[in-house]
């Protein structure tokens, strides 16, 4: 009777195969049926080995790749991107926008003449509104000096 460890669990599917390896198994003599249970030994351990090599050999290839691509993304979000282009203290984009401006406005000259008119009518009435928030300050300043030599 061959042992139950390594023979298939009996079905109503393979009871044929059973008999036939029944058979095979007692022409053998003690001595080949142990080299053979040696063997099927040595395959089940090499398998199990193997598989567990594998196993941890894939866990730890995934690992890596985690590891490596984490790495990357990581390098990216901290890559510091530029919010704005500031040239010396701001005038070197000021100076750079109002050549490029002056340029545009020159295509035109009627409509420059225009613009650079409307642009004076604004600087001037400013210019008049800080001129009279100053005289208003003065007088102000002056009232209150003046209350208090009272």
């Amino acid at each position: 009777m061959p042992d139950d460890r390594w023979f298939p669990k009996t079905s109503p599917s393979n009871t044929e195969i059973n008999k036939l390896y029944v058979e095979q198994m007692q022409k053998l003599s003690p001595y080949d049926r142990a080299r053979r249970e040696s063997a099927t030994r040595t395959i089940s351990t090499f398998t199990v080995i193997g598989a567990a090599l594998g196993v941890g050999f894939g866990v730890w290839l995934a690992a890596r790749n985690r590891r490596s691509n984490m790495k990357v993304v990581n390098a990216f979000n901290e890559v510091q991107r530029p919010i704005a282009v500031i040239y010396a203290n701001g005038r070197g984009g000021l100076t750079a926008g109002v050549i490029a401006a002056d340029e545009k406005l020159k295509k035109d000259m009627e409509s420059r003449r225009r613009i650079m008119t409307a642009f004076k009518g604004y600087h001037a009435g400013w210019l008049k509104i800080q001129a009279g928030n100053m005289e208003k300050d003065i007088r102000e300043s002056e009232s209150r000096t003046s209350s208090r030599d009272a």
